[in-house]
């Protein structure tokens, strides 16, 4: 599979359990691969088919304008005591810097592909439901406002849909242009007027959720950096178990043995005593984890 890996844009989930089992050397199950997405350790993505409706947006910080404003208006009156101000100050900051999704922008269709989730919207809700199922949990019935959102460069996609097919048509505009028009209310469908047609979709629909190989591989990279942070491995602890493995196959008495993993071990240890069974172990265990990301 490492060979087909490189050459894949994208892996199923089944394709991805089966990849992080041969990386981790433990089993994996798609499961275990949503609840890392869900977890913020592993970014999943979607495969669209099948075209949706979109708007584009952006996280922007709540204005606090009007707050900053009521709160010199509570100190200039002189009506309001120090508490009450110090409580309004208090919330301010509480309130600085929280965002919000702003769309912008005409309404499009999504073009087929590939699209990593930011795990912002209802698409959060979309992945745990089908985690829940997976894991034989009773899926929570949970609502999102902001319907599900799509990366896109530096922004994000909404996924909209119409309140009624019926009553939207495309239309050539005063300008020659193909655009979306409200049979409803006579008019073209603008960034303006949009909600009025458009609404938040609960949710992806019918898509698959896929794991890009780029995304994959960062994942696998973050984890054997943990790794080494967390284990003793160093450059010398690392040259010494070479030494010790080229000592014990050049100096065996039996130049046709099948190595082991376990009988090198107890030859590395009795040609060098310096070593213990619980490091070689972790030097190994950390070696065929490279190995087999890398391959």
């Amino acid at each position: 599979m490492n060979k087909l890996f490189k050459l894949k844009e994208w892996l199923t989930l089944e394709e991805t359990s089966r990849r992080l089992t041969t990386s981790f050397q433990e089993a994996v199950s798609v499961a275990d691969c949503l609840q890392l997405a869900l977890d913020g350790h592993i970014k999943i993505s979607v495969l669209i088919e099948k075209s949706k409706f979109g708007i584009r947006c952006k996280e922007e910080i709540i204005g606090s304008e009007l707050l900053y404003g009521f709160v010199e208006f509570m100190k200039d009156t002189g009506k309001f005591s120090e508490e009450m101000i110090k409580t309004a100050e208090n919330g301010l900051k509480s309130h600085a810097n929280q965002k919000e999704i702003v769309q912008y922008g005409d309404v499009f269709k999504v073009s087929h592909g590939v699209y990593d989730l930011p795990m912002m919207g209802a698409e959060r809700l979309d992945v745990l439901h089908l985690c829940s199922m997976l894991q034989g949990r009773e899926p929570a019935t949970l609502i999102n406002m902001d319907g599900p959102l799509l990366h896109c460069g530096d922004g994000f996609i909404n996924i909209i849909e119409p309140f009624d097919h019926n009553d939207i048509e495309y239309k050539t505009n005063e300008h020659g242009k193909i655009s979306l028009f409200d049979k409803k209310n006579g008019r073209f469908i603008n960034e303006k007027n949009h909600s009025s047609v458009f609404y938040p979709a609960d949710g992806l629909g019918n898509v698959e959720f896929v794991f890009r190989r780029l995304n994959i591989e960062a994942f696998e990279k973050s984890q054997i950096e943990n790794d080494q942070n967390d284990l003793n491995i160093s450059l010398n602890g690392s040259l010494e178990i070479i030494g010790a493995i080229i000592y014990s196959i050049k100096n065996t008495p039996t130049k046709s043995k099948r190595w082991t993993q376990d009988a090198l071990k107890a030859e590395m240890i009795e040609n060098r005593k310096s070593l213990k069974p619980r490091e070689i172990d972790d030097y190994f265990a950390q070696s065929n984890k490279v190995y087999k990301t890398d391959s």
